[in-house]
């Protein structure tokens, strides 16, 4: 009778074990999907991150860009102003700024 015992408590627990080995294995496959996806979650943030900054850039070099323009043809202006001694009136100027920064 020992050993039908013993033959019945060996299966238990080689069933045990192979239970546990398979729990096992399902748990390191589930984290590893998770891994993956909090990775590219991460990726993502990161990618979208990159383009608003990257816009954000841009934005900021065109205003530059805008301003100096803008700096630059009242600059011009006003050298021509006082090259010709005469002083234009605000429309006129205006006007000869945005030709002027077109023409930038």
């Amino acid at each position: 009778m020992s050993s039908i015992s013993s033959s019945s408590s060996g299966d238990v627990l080689a069933e045990v074990d192979r239970k546990s080995r398979d729990m096992l294995a399902e748990a390191r496959k589930a984290a590893g999907e998770t891994a993956a996806i909090i990775e590219q979650k991460a990726h993502s943030a990161a990618q979208m991150l990159v383009d608003n900054a990257r816009r954000e850039i841009t934005a900021a070099e065109e205003k530059a860009k805008a301003a100096l323009r803008q700096e630059t043809a009242e600059l011009a202006l006003a050298a021509a102003s006082r090259l010709l001694g005469e002083n234009l009136d605000d429309a006129r100027n205006r006007a000869l700024t945005d030709q002027l920064i077109k023409k930038l």
